[in-house]
């Protein structure tokens, strides 16, 4: 009989935070004593109207932009969506005569590649850029893969399943550069950075991106609301349409306490962003030290330099990742197999596969996430029931 770990072990970060408390409270103190609409004319709706513009200053402020730069969403998957089906919506209507031609890295998250992949189908002219094997892309190789019909490139900042950096701030000085240079308007660079924000900074002016997109379940805020920065000038259609709400770019009554949850989260993200990353990369150096040690035949996708300091994706050769996660969590540890919003499909996951890693080993990946509440001793405790497992296992199979 396994015995179980007295309490979960939560290590999948990387697929959703726990609220902070003091977030919550936050949250649950407006929603007590505020409820009008916006929209509504009558003192109260105005009150609501300002604390929603003060919300909207706060986050230009972090994100060093302008206050109506600044747009709410129900989450990441629809702020990358408003960015992506918006510009080409918008080009279309403006330009129709033309093909619309869009680029992406072939590891994004399923929230940029399933809607261009459904744009595709619309006919949609689409490229995808392969990382090397380090899991990191080449920001010329956008560069060089742009046409004179490329209206927009889509770059995520980190990546969700293997943690990796990407340059997008050197796209965005290059696409500034492509576009002075051939007196364009196009393309646009937007970046879904949703998994940076508590270990990197993220600001326009050092992404050098036309559209940010950031959530609040990534950064120990509510789930259900996001945003999407959008730089004055860039033409955008909206996909909601209805009581022409943020400036007519998505309509919907907007969640106020929702959004101070956002705000306050990504805020206090980004200032804790330096301690936390110097806490957990002492954790991350030593767990895949003792992982390569007691695992010798293991391997460590992205490189430690190259990544946040939380993630450690890890192929284990021997034993499939479900059933890796299935017996971990029998102890109470939570880790995944991929990202969370492809968790539901059986194949292996396509990021490993674009960085080099085979069908099998795809399967065979784990993807590790710590957070604010990970000790040292949490992870020692996983390793030991790792090794095991996979001890146990290989015995079991022999």
């Amino acid at each position: 009989m396994i015995q179980k770990y007295h309490k979960n072990l939560y290590l999948d970060h990387a697929a959703s935070t726990p609220i902070d408390s003091m977030i919550l409270q936050e949250m649950y103190t407006y929603d007590a004593e505020h409820f009008s609409n916006p929209s509504s004319v009558y003192s109260s709706g105005d009150a609501a109207r300002r604390e929603l513009q003060s919300q909207r200053v706060r986050l230009a402020r972090v994100l060093q932009a302008r206050a109506p730069e600044i747009y709410f969403t129900y989450g990441g998957t629809e702020s990358d969506n408003l960015a992506i089906r918006g510009v080409v919506g918008a080009y279309r209507r403006m330009h129709s005569e033309s093909i619309p031609h869009i680029i992406v890295s072939s590891i994004e998250h399923a929230a940029v590649l399933d809607t261009v992949a459904t744009l595709e189908k619309e006919g949609v002219e689409v490229t995808y850029i392969k990382p090397k094997k380090n899991g990191i892309v080449r920001a010329l190789d956008f560069i060089e893969a742009c046409k004179p019909n490329t209206i927009l490139i889509s770059l995520m900042y980190v990546n969700n399943e293997i943690g990796t950096v990407q340059p997008v701030g050197a796209l965005g000085k290059l696409v500034r550069e492509y576009r002075e240079k051939n007196n364009t308007t196009y393309p646009y660079l937007h970046t879904d950075a949703c998994q940076a924000g508590n270990y990197v900074l993220v600001t326009a002016p050092k992404l050098k991106a036309d559209m940010i997109s950031i959530n609040a379940s990534k950064v120990y805020g509510p789930k259900g609301i996001g945003a999407l920065y959008a730089r004055t000038g860039v033409h955008i259609d909206p996909i909601v349409t209805g009581g022409g709400q943020e400036s007519g770019l998505r309509s919907g009554t907007p969640n106020i306490s929702l959004i101070i949850g956002l705000v306050s989260s990504f805020v206090y993200a980004q200032n804790k962003r330096e301690e936390e990353t110097a806490r957990l990369q002492e954790i991350q150096k030593w767990a895949v030290h003792e992982l390569t040690r007691r695992i010798p035949n293991s391997i460590l996708w992205g490189e430690i330099p190259d990544k946040i300091p939380n993630n450690i994706s890890i192929c284990i050769p021997g034993i499939s990742a479900e059933e890796l996660v299935i017996r971990l969590s029998a102890f109470g540890i939570e880790v995944s197999s991929k990202s969370a919003c492809s968790s539901i499909d059986t194949d292996g996951s396509y990021v490993i596969l674009e960085i080099g890693g085979t069908e099998l080993q795809s399967r065979q990946t784990i993807r590790i996430s710590m957070g604010r509440d990970t000790s040292k001793a949490d992870i020692q405790y996983f390793l030991d029931k790792l090794e095991s497992i996979i001890t146990q296992y290989s015995i079991c199979n022999t």
